[in-house]
């Protein structure tokens, strides 16, 4: 027996096709129509990352992560894949920075909006960061603070929401906990219906209902990655 039940993308793309009828069970698909509802799975999963999501209540489609940035003498610094101050996922949102010592200390900084960063007058004094902007692009993230660190020892460690990984190859899997994959895989169907020119059948919308009252029902603090990324 066990409890690490997990599908990938592609389970969970012919589990919606044999719910709209598209493939019978034990029959194979294409590798072309894989790719096709791959591009499919992926436009759902980007879609449920836009900010509050009335489906899902307690659930946000961005994994924490955990980072520390080497300071150094400037006042800014690019997070990106590669090629940046720090090569990671460019974070969603910042949740908390804070500054840590040589002594492990931590002093967490505050977070600023655009209009109080722009408003420092001066932001290339030197001293100690007691402020930091974050400021996400579509190529790379940028963490500004309101002045330039004067002890480069320190590091700035970094909490912040990623994006969930794309659906690329076959074996990819979902970043979901696994109570969300019923309610995934029923919602999936419905995109796929109209590309197969097929109806959604009165079942898979019944499921998709009783799914999400299920997942629902959890409490945020039980899941691993939620939907509205204001909830920590």
């Amino acid at each position: 027996m066990s409890t690490d039940f997990t599908i990938t993308g592609d389970k969970a793309i012919k589990k919606a096709l044999q719910k709209i009828g598209a493939v019978a069970v034990g029959e194979t698909v294409p590798s072309d129509e894989l790719s096709d509802c791959r591009d499919t799975l992926n436009i759902l999963i980007k879609n449920m990352m836009a900010g509050p999501n009335p489906v899902f209540k307690g659930l946000k489609t961005w994994q924490r992560s955990r980072e520390s940035l080497t300071l150094s003498s400037s006042a800014s610094y690019e997070l990106k894949p590669s090629g940046g101050d720090l090569n990671t996922d460019i974070p969603v949102k910042m949740i908390s920075v804070r500054l840590k010592d040589t002594d492990d200390n931590e002093t967490p900084l505050r977070a600023m909006l655009l209009e109080e960063y722009e408003n420092i007058p001066n932001k290339a004094q030197t001293t100690q960061p007691s402020r930091y902007y974050y400021e996400k692009g579509v190529d790379v993230g940028t963490l500004y603070f309101d002045c330039i660190p004067e002890d480069t020892t320190d590091t700035a460690e970094l909490t912040f929401l990623r994006a969930l990984n794309d659906i690329d190859d076959a074996d990819d899997g979902l970043e979901f906990p696994v109570e969300y994959y019923r309610p995934l895989v029923n919602l999936l169907a419905v995109e796929l219906a109209p590309e197969y020119d097929l109806p959604v059948p009165d079942a898979v919308a019944a499921a998709i209902q009783n799914a999400t009252e299920l997942v629902n029902s959890f409490e945020p603090e039980d899941s691993e990655s939620f939907f509205q990324p204001e909830v920590y």
